[in-house]
């Protein structure tokens, strides 16, 4: 609380919050405390919302990354949740379930394109995968491996949402741009 005094004593226009973890739990009393509103910007631990209502409530008026896409946009996810209610009962808008299950179909599909079920051919096995639709992500978002590429998520699976008056919105895909493909 003293250094965000600090910083609105000392006129800053915005902040970014690049930690991770517990402190952004204490962030809503913070800013409430100060009677101050600033434009800000946090990294993953933004995800961080979906663990209980009191944290999405701790991360009242921030922009932050997150790795579920658009409502409604991504057939996969959509057609997951139907099958998770299904089951359980219950909704989860935790974007580690969406995680979980890619992270559980991309090894099936690892173990099942493996010659044996040794370490090298599981991993040569995981770099067959080509073109997987993702559950994570926007509707383009796809995994794939290969010999020097084990990233898994492609496309559009990073998006940026705020979380304002309780409703978490979504603003948009994170698109990289390199300077060669900028607009002069």
């Amino acid at each position: 609380k003293d250094d965000l005094a600090l910083m609105k004593d000392l006129g800053v226009e915005g902040l970014y919050y690049g930690g991770y973890g517990y402190a952004t739990f204490h962030f809503a009393e913070a800013f409430r405390a100060l009677d101050w509103d600033p434009p800000r910007v946090m990294g993953t631990a933004f995800m961080f919302y979906s663990n209980t209502n009191e944290w999405a409530a701790a991360l009242e008026g921030w922009h932050g990354v997150d790795q579920l896409g658009e409502d409604g946009a991504n057939a996969n996810y959509n057609a997951m949740i139907e099958r998770f209610q299904k089951r359980f009962g219950r909704t989860s808008r935790n974007v580690v379930v969406a995680l979980a299950y890619d992270t559980a179909r991309a090894a099936i599909h690892g173990i099942a394109n493996a010659s044996m079920a040794t370490p090298e051919e599981v991993r040569n096995g995981l770099e067959r995968i080509r073109w997987m639709p993702a559950t994570n992500g926007g509707p383009s978002c796809y995994i794939q491996f290969g010999p020097h590429d084990h990233k898994g998520y492609k496309g559009d699976f990073l998006t940026i949402r705020e979380l304002r008056g309780g409703e978490l919105r979504f603003d948009g895909y994170h698109r990289p741009e390199w300077p060669s493909n900028a607009e002069a």
